[in-house]
């Protein structure tokens, strides 16, 4: 016959592999990887930097989402990126951009979706 302590602890241990089982099926498939996880975050400030620099006016109270995979409404207009964002960041290449608050969404221009977002940044003066 068991004990009560070693029963207790395999109980515990059975308990932590059915919530660590259950939390592997609750996540959501993903699919390929966001373009916002393949750039490094040297990459994103400089992006960042390179439309907050070109004073693109942020729109506010927006009524969508600006989260990647949400879809852009048509009736917001969509920027191309600056070429030498593109430089910077071959990944970017043919991506358009819109600016909402202090957040920056990159945006497929085909189906609207946006592939990334990231946080407006300005380069310190000195």
């Amino acid at each position: 016959m068991i004990g009560a302590r070693p029963m207790r602890r395999v109980l515990m241990i059975v308990a932590a592999l059915e919530l660590t089982a259950l939390a592997a099926v609750a996540q959501p498939s993903l699919g390929p990887p966001a373009l916002e996880a393949k750039l490094s975050l040297d990459q994103k400030i400089k992006i960042a930097e390179i439309i907050t620099e070109a004073e693109t006016r942020p729109l506010r109270d927006v009524k969508f989402s600006l989260s990647i995979d949400s879809v852009v409404p048509p009736e917001i207009d969509l920027r191309a990126l600056p070429a030498n964002a593109e430089a910077v960041t071959p990944q970017v290449h043919g991506l358009n951009y819109l600016v909402v608050d202090e957040l920056i969404g990159l945006v497929e221009p085909q189906s609207r979706k946006i592939v990334a977002v990231l946080q407006r940044w300005r380069r310190q003066g000195g």
